[in-house]
């Protein structure tokens, strides 16, 4: 009986799945955008959504934070100076998945994640 299973394996090793979700979050990052799995886009949501209340502080240890679990310094710089700022300043996830179907190959549920950008108003 396995007890007390925090994460899903996803077929992974700890070293692989970490650099796995290293890779989608820079991606996120980068793209505002990317398509994946509906599990992994699951998981992911809950890694970025810490890693962006992280860049909230904006302060160097924060940086350093995010520097440990993103090795791009681009990234991170403009996550914490640009990004962090047209995200919606609000309580819960900055982050929207939407499903676009199954995959013909395996017929696993393929989603779309976007990161949500504040909407500007004008008056």
């Amino acid at each position: 009986m396995p007890h007390q299973i925090k994460t899903k394996k996803l077929g992974r090793d700890v070293k692989r799945r970490k650099a796995l979700f290293r890779n989608l979050v820079q991606g996120l990052f980068l793209h505002g955008k990317i398509k994946t799995t509906e599990v992994k886009a699951k998981l992911l949501k809950k890694i970025a959504d810490r890693l962006i209340t992280k860049a909230r502080v904006g302060n160097v240890t924060a940086r350093r934070q995010l520097l440990s679990f993103l090795p791009n310094k681009a990234v991170i710089k403009s996550l914490v100076d640009t990004q962090v700022a047209e995200l919606a300043n609000k309580n819960g996830s900055n982050i929207r998945i939407i499903k676009l179907g199954n995959r013909l190959g395996d017929n696993t549920m393929m989603v779309s994640v976007e990161l949500l950008k504040v909407k500007k108003t004008e008056k």
